[in-house]
């Protein structure tokens, strides 16, 4: 019995130990930070950018805009910014500033959740004066029509 009984307490202060030692977290390397659609626009708004700029992807949407100290119920307008990310942001070279967003529409947007979410971006970016460029996702794009799209929303159109 005294022998069953040390196995029993044995056992216990091993499962004990076993469950206090630090468990290996699941991550796993991901194969991209894009998807293959966005890898596809990525690959021609590379040849679209107006001297000066840069590209950034799947920024923070907080990031991009943020709600200045003391404003009326900052935590509820941090809340709506704080968890979403923009596709590709153009950038100031020199000052990294942002310039542009662009987002690519696929199908989700088709859905009530993403509407809103779409109506809220253009408000938000609107009022922080950052001009926003919807493209509709496409298995190829037209280089010429998304440079022209972007220099336009940038008011460079007689460089495009």
């Amino acid at each position: 019995m005294l022998v069953l009984a040390a196995a029993l307490l044995a056992a216990l202060l091993i499962l004990a130990a076993l469950a206090r030692r630090p468990r290996r977290p699941p991550y796993v390397l991901c194969d991209s930070l894009l998807t293959p659609g966005e890898m596809a626009f990525n690959r021609v708004l590379d040849r679209c950018l107006p001297p000066g700029c840069r590209v950034m992807m799947k920024v923070r949407l907080a990031d991009v805009i943020t709600v200045p100290r003391g404003s009326d119920e900052s935590q509820s307008w941090w809340a709506k910014i704080k968890q979403k990310h923009c596709d590709f942001v153009l950038v100031d070279t020199d000052s990294l500033q942002p310039i542009l967003v662009i987002e690519l529409n696929d199908k989700s947007h088709d859905r009530a959740d993403r509407k809103a979410r779409d109506a809220f971006l253009e408000q938000a970016f609107d009022v922080a004066g950052l001009p926003l460029l919807w493209v509709k996702a496409a298995a190829a794009y037209d280089t010429r029509q998304v440079r022209l799209s972007i220099f336009q929303k940038l008011g460079l159109a007689k460089q495009a």
